[in-house]
């Protein structure tokens, strides 16, 4: 099981204790904090070459998760070499020993799928139930999903 170096267990218990009470901003953080915890937990523990999709509930959301997943990671391992690119299509790819994990929102997650011309071994699907039915007007969501499984992802 992952841990991270440093724990906030008052944060934590907050955390979980918001999430039991179902306030929808918590349970979002909850969540996504989980995923980054998953993701850093994939580094060190997945294999080299491994590509990894992280869909964001927006671009904005999606670029403080890289953010704090990149802080994170330097503060567990600044001994791993990254580096950061920065791309219209898909704001932030972060490379580290030839793991890529890039980080888009879902918006950019359906309108892009059916162009993604890499396999990713996981994708990590961070998007409330809400966003995914405005999402899913036509059949789109369902789609993309169906598209990027037929390419042998795994979702988290």
């Amino acid at each position: 099981m992952f841990l991270p170096a440093k724990l906030d267990v008052r944060r934590l218990h907050d955390t979980i204790e918001k999430i039991e009470w179902g306030r929808p901003t918590s349970r979002g953080e909850g969540k996504t904090l989980a995923y980054i915890h998953l993701m850093i937990a994939e580094v060190l523990l997945g294999d080299s070459e491994n590509r990894y999709l992280y869909v964001g509930e927006n671009e904005i959301l999606t670029r403080y998760v890289a953010h704090d997943f990149l802080q994170l990671f330097e503060e567990l391992r600044p001994d791993y070499f990254y580096s950061i690119e920065r791309r219209q299509e898909a704001p932030t790819m972060i490379l580290i020993e030839n793991q890529v994990f890039k980080f888009i929102s879902s918006f950019q997650f359906i309108h892009s799928s059916r162009h993604h011309d890499r396999k990713f071994n996981r994708i990590f699907f961070d998007v409330s139930k809400e966003q995914q039915f405005k999402l899913d007007r036509n059949g789109e969501l369902m789609n993309a999903f169906i598209t990027l499984q037929s390419c042998g992802a795994d979702f988290k």
